[in-house]
């Protein structure tokens, strides 16, 4: 599976379409900019709620909590690495996943127990604000299972934005 993520330019708020390999979208994600905290609804191309994302206030380092509509819960923290940006992900039922790598470049991947499961990179897309997001498994249909990458796809552009302003 390959996705496209792409910040709207005419956007007041803030909101990503996120495409499927064929173009058409899969996935839409709103930012809401609250006074102590930043929320991020993820929503299928219908307009359902799949998941939630909400920035912990004042916590150190920045960490997110991802409610999904159908599925566990999980906590986004960010990982401290000398070499490398790192995050974990950690579902309620115990479950991990890693992403490490070059996050101002937007150059990572994501793993899981030791197998590298998606890429996500900036390299292919000359525009602002667009990313490749590619899974390593088969199949072409959007799938629940993908949202916590996207989450850290987004968290990471958050992060950016929140850096540069």
């Amino acid at each position: 599976m390959r996705y496209q993520m792409q910040k709207r330019i005419l956007s007041f708020r803030g909101q990503y379409d996120i495409r499927a390999a064929d173009g058409s979208i899969a996935w839409i994600a709103r930012v809401r900019i609250l006074a102590w905290r930043t929320t991020i609804d993820i929503m299928t191309a219908s307009g359902e709620p799949a998941a939630r994302l909400r920035r912990r206030v004042l916590s150190f380092p920045g960490t997110w909590d991802l409610t999904r509509t159908n599925g566990p819960s999980a906590e986004i923290r960010r990982a401290f690495r000398l070499t490398r940006g790192a995050m974990t992900v950690t579902e309620d039922s115990g479950h991990v996943l890693t992403a490490e790598g070059d996050f101002l470049k937007r150059e990572y991947t994501v793993e899981s127990t030791g197998d590298v499961i998606a890429l996500v990179s900036k390299r292919f897309f000359s525009l602002r604000d667009r990313y490749g997001i590619e899974f390593t498994r088969d199949g072409e249909t959007p799938q629940a299972d993908d949202i916590p990458v996207i989450a850290i796809a987004l968290v990471v552009d958050r992060a950016h934005h929140e850096h540069r302003s």
